[in-house]
C-alpha cells in the first residue's frame, strides 16, 4: 500500500509533464487531500473537477485565472449550418476578433475545457456554454433569445489548465519539503519530541493524543510525516482564521469576512 510520501511524490512528478491530462492530476490531488486530511484543499479541487457553481452555488471562490478574456454570442442554427453573432456589434463585423471581449467568469469542469480544446490551435476560437448570472444580464437587457454561448480563443483555456497544473505542482512541492523527499527514504515513525514540534504543542498533548485523550478529530498519528506537516498547516490555518474572527467581532467589523462582490 503507497503511503501519502509516495502519493505526493508520484502526483509531483505527474504535474511535471504535460502528458497527463490535468483532470486527472486533480483527481489524485483529491485522493493526496483527503489521505492526508487536508480539509482546506478539498473545495478547490472538487471546484475544479465538477464546476465551481456545482460547489459553491455562486463566483465568490472564483480565482483570478478563472476570468478569461472572451466574448458572449448569439448562437444562430440554420440549414446553412451554425453562425455566431456579437450582439454587442448590432450586427456589425468586428474589425478584431477580440472587439467587445471582456473578462468573463469561466466556471466550467476542468474536463469540460480539456474537451473543447482538443485539437485546436491556439489562436483557435472555440464556444462554452454562456456562464449562469452573465447570460440572465444579457437576455434581460439586450432581450436576447436564451441561445448564447461564450467565445474564447483556444489559448486563453490553456492558460487555465496551466494555472491549475502550476498551482498542483507548488502544493506538491511544500508537502515534499514538510516532509515527503526523506519519507521515500525511510518510513521511521517520527518521536514525540518531533511531533511536538511540528505541531506546535508539547509532547505531553502528543502523548495524550496518542493515547485518545482529547485527540482531534483529524489527528494522523506519527506515522507519516507528510500527513502530521498537513495536519499541523491545517490546524494552524485554523487557529488564525479563529483568532481573526474574534478579533474582528471584538472590534464590531465583520465586513472583511463578507463574501467578495461578483465581477462582470
Amino acid at each position: 500500500m503507497k503511503s501519502g510520501a509516495d502519493i505526493v511524490l508520484e502526483l509531483q512528478s505527474e504535474a511535471s509533464s504535460s502528458s497527463v491530462a490535468v483532470s486527472d492530476l486533480l483527481r489524485k490531488a483529491l485522493l493526496v487531500a483527503r489521505k492526508l486530511k487536508i480539509i482546506d484543499q478539498e473545495p478547490w479541487i472538487q471546484s475544479e473537477l465538477e464546476g465551481y457553481l456545482a460547489i459553491n452555488g455562486n463566483y465568490d471562490a472564483l480565482p483570478k485565472y478563472r476570468f478569461v478574456k472572451s466574448k458572449i454570442e448569439c448562437e444562430l442554427c440554420s440549414s446553412s449550418g451554425t453562425e455566431f453573432l456579437d450582439p454587442l456589434l448590432s450586427g456589425r463585423s468586428p474589425s478584431h476578433p477580440n472587439e467587445s471581449a471582456a473578462d468573463y467568469p469561466c466556471p466550467v469542469p476542468i474536463a469540460e475545457i480539456e474537451r473543447t480544446i482538443k485539437g485546436k490551435t491556439p489562436d483557435n476560437y472555440v464556444h462554452l456554454s454562456c456562464p449562469p448570472g452573465v447570460e440572465e444580464v444579457f437576455i434581460e437587457t439586450m432581450k436576447l433569445p436564451p441561445s448564447l454561448v461564450q467565445t474564447v480563443q483556444a489559448s486563453r483555456l490553456t492558460g487555465i489548465l496551466d494555472a491549475v497544473r502550476n498551482k498542483i505542482l507548488d502544493w506538491t512541492s511544500e508537502l515534499e519539503e514538510n516532509g515527503a523527499g526523506r519519507m521515500g527514504k525511510h518510513r521511521k515513525a517520527v518521536t514525540f519530541k518531533e511531533a511536538a514540534v511540528i505541531c506546535g504543542v508539547n509532547e505531553r498533548t502528543v502523548k495524550n493524543w496518542e493515547a485518545g485523550k482529547s485527540t482531534p478529530t483529524d489527528w494522523p498519528g506519527r506515522a507519516d510525516p507528510v500527513a502530521l506537516h498537513a495536519f499541523a498547516v491545517t490546524r494552524a490555518s485554523q487557529a488564525q482564521t479563529k483568532k481573526a474572527i474574534k478579533n474582528t467581532a471584538r472590534c464590531g467589523d465583520m465586513s472583511s469576512f463578507a463574501a467578495p462582490s461578483k465581477r462582470r
